[in-house]
């Protein structure tokens, strides 16, 4: 199938037909075969990615159901540690050093 493209191919005025297939004379052809390619490698990559995402989550879910409450530990602590430290920057004044703000 025949791509059209906006662009105008001049003819050469000696050459074979090969010569009608060259980037400058296709333009539209050289970006079409760029974005198959960028196509293929976007695709590979959502691939891995998924796979790999599947694999993190199958075994966070092994984790979970093997230590439940070491799971439910560890999630408190880390939203103790993100809460503590989002308290300390944006209460108080800027002026006091954080130790000072609790005394």
């Amino acid at each position: 199938m025949p791509l059209e493209t906006n662009y105008s191919s001049p003819t050469p005025s000696t050459g074979s037909a090969q010569d009608d297939r060259s980037p400058v004379g296709n333009p539209g052809g050289s970006i079409q075969n760029a974005m198959d390619a960028s196509r293929t490698k976007l695709s590979s990559a959502y691939d891995t990615v998924q796979q790999r995402s599947n694999e993190a989550r199958e075994t966070a879910e092994h984790f979970i159901q093997e230590r439940p409450w070491q799971a439910v530990i560890y999630a408190a602590s880390i939203g103790a540690v993100i809460g503590l430290v989002a308290g300390m920057m944006l209460g108080g004044e800027r002026d006091q050093s954080w130790h000072r703000r609790f005394w």
